[in-house]
């Protein structure tokens, strides 16, 4: 079940993958949300990051709650607020999702935390999208974390895989990373001293 396609007929069968963080210069997030999906799809989060060159990817994947997802977002935030780059949020909104980012905003804000969100409800079919990824990460423009097992089995598989979040995750951080962001220096040096905002959420 689900075994890899041969390397010759897959999109994807061609990437780099890296074990290192390097120095970022912007972030982007994005989120594919699994409200109002089919049973068994997932929460998909992917973080996009930019070094001047190329991008790297790190991807996770949820199956909770989206109350729960709410928490694991801001702690993630928190995250990413300490390399100090300019950080922006790529998240779908068909029906429910549209709810949870509103949900999300507001959940954020009750802690001093705003989140600079671009809402996508996709035109394009989801097939012409992806596609459109293959080219870049078969030229090294996107890295693939060597630890992201379940982004390159969605790569191997494609399009014959149960899921395609992660995939859809990545593809909406490309897409929003031209789109600007900018660095709010108050907010993180206020979350560095705030014990009590970092300690509620310490993982994500």
């Amino acid at each position: 079940q689900n075994e890899p396609l041969s390397k010759d007929g897959t999109t994807f069968s061609d990437y780099e993958m890296f074990d290192y963080i390097p120095t970022t210069q912007a972030i982007t997030v994005g989120i594919d949300p699994a409200l109002g999906k089919s049973k068994g799809d997932y929460f998909a989060v992917t973080i996009l990051r930019y070094d001047g060159k190329r991008f790297y990817a790190t991807v996770k994947m949820y199956k909770i709650k989206a109350t729960l997802m709410i928490d694991k977002l801001i702690a993630l935030y928190i995250d990413l607020l300490k390399e100090n780059v300019p950080i922006k949020i790529a998240i779908e909104t068909v029906q429910f999702q549209e709810f949870f980012k509103d949900v999300l905003k507001k959940e954020a804000s009750k802690v001093g935390i705003f989140l600079n969100i671009k809402e996508y409800k996709n035109s394009v079919s989801k097939d012409l999208r992806l596609q459109g990824l293959a080219p870049l990460i078969q030229d090294e423009t996107i890295l693939i974390d060597i630890n992201d097992d379940l982004l390159i089995e969605e790569m191997m598989t494609y399009p014959k895989s149960p899921h395609d979040d992660l995939l859809d995750a990545l593809e909406m951080a490309y897409r929003n990373f031209k789109s600007g962001g900018r660095v709010d220096y108050k907010m993180i040096e206020r979350v560095k001293k705030d014990f009590t905002l970092k300690s509620k959420y310490a993982n994500w």
